[in-house]
């Protein structure tokens, strides 16, 4: 299931990734619960609100806080989901079944973004 939405996006970086520096990531080391991650898209980052998830249904939010258009793919063992092309300001919601001990490939497959730094990774605990 795919949800986009438009938000101000001058409250895009504070809702969707708090916690998270302007020069990059303040992540925990401590699984995100089971149903909830953030996820913001910004030059030539993936920023998420923690470096894990546990296993179980989870549910992403995805937001451009960037100046361009971004998307993400999320790849892993039973894992395969999309967003659709996010113009500045917009977010989506994906839902996914993640399994224990499995890791996550997070990229932006626009053309040119992973090669610049637009890729990340989840690691999925039990």
């Amino acid at each position: 299931m795919i949800r986009v939405t438009r938000i101000a996006a001058g409250a895009v970086l504070v809702a969707a990734v708090s916690g998270c520096a302007a020069d990059g990531p303040a992540l925990s080391g401590t699984a995100a619960a089971s149903g909830q991650l953030r996820v913001g898209l910004v030059e030539w980052r993936i920023i998420a609100s923690s470096t894990a998830l546990t296993a179980g249904v989870d549910h992403l939010t995805i937001t451009n806080t960037g100046t361009t258009g971004h998307d993400l793919y999320i790849s892993g063992p039973g894992v395969r989901a999309h967003t659709d092309l996010l113009p500045p300001g917009m977010s989506a919601t994906l839902t996914v079944t993640t399994r224990p001990g499995s890791t996550l490939a997070l990229t932006c497959e626009v053309p040119g973004h992973e090669q610049a730094g637009m890729r990340s990774t989840i690691t999925v605990t039990g």
